[in-house]
């Protein structure tokens, strides 16, 4: 299976989060996630909230990603255990005061936008975002990540570059109010 020629060509620690959203692209989302729960991988993600609660419903128990998560969906979130991508100010405010106002903790993954301008904190919000972390320690961040507009293409390697050295340079700026590492 590809899957282990990745896990592979990567370090032992590295995790693995795998994408199975559009029902894992038509193949059965439920099916292939109870395959890849069994071959180890780390994560999965979903484009919807109502994705990752159909998982649950499955038996699926890996922590999952939700990529469009909407505020209607926060008690969805809560019940099934679903983590959430924050990508602004408002939706960070917005999340941590449902996590206060319930008392609970909510893990979270952090998009940083470095160059695809679709969503994402930019470098602007910076501290902003710090200051939303320290008010809402009940969100959790689980992972801080960016999307690379062309890494595949020969051609946009020196922009690749360039978006790569904006996310460490965003990230480490992020992990240095922290007191535990995404």
């Amino acid at each position: 299976m590809i899957l282990i020629f990745f896990k592979q060509l990567l370090k032992p620690q590295t995790k693995m989060m795998v994408m199975v959203k559009a029902f894992a692209y038509g193949g059965g989302a439920a099916e292939i996630a109870n395959h890849l729960q069994t071959m180890g991988t780390d994560y999965l993600a979903v484009a919807f909230s109502d994705e990752g609660v159909t998982l649950r419903k499955q038996g699926i128990r890996l922590p999952i990603m939700v990529l469009n998560p909407v505020e209607e969906s926060f008690d969805l979130l809560r019940e099934y255990r679903l983590e959430p991508v924050v990508f602004s100010p408002e939706f960070f405010r917005k999340l941590g005061n449902y996590a206060k106002n319930q008392q609970v903790e909510v893990s979270i993954h952090l998009d940083l936008d470095t160059g695809m301008h679709r969503l994402g904190f930019e470098k602007q919000h910076l501290n902003a975002l710090k200051s939303l972390i320290k008010d809402f320690p009940e969100l959790k961040i689980a992972s801080i990540y960016t999307h690379l507009v062309g890494a595949d293409e020969q051609e946009h390697e020196a922009f690749s570059l360039e978006q790569l050295r904006l996310f460490t340079e965003m990230k480490t700026e992020i992990e240095s109010i922290l007191d535990y590492r995404p």
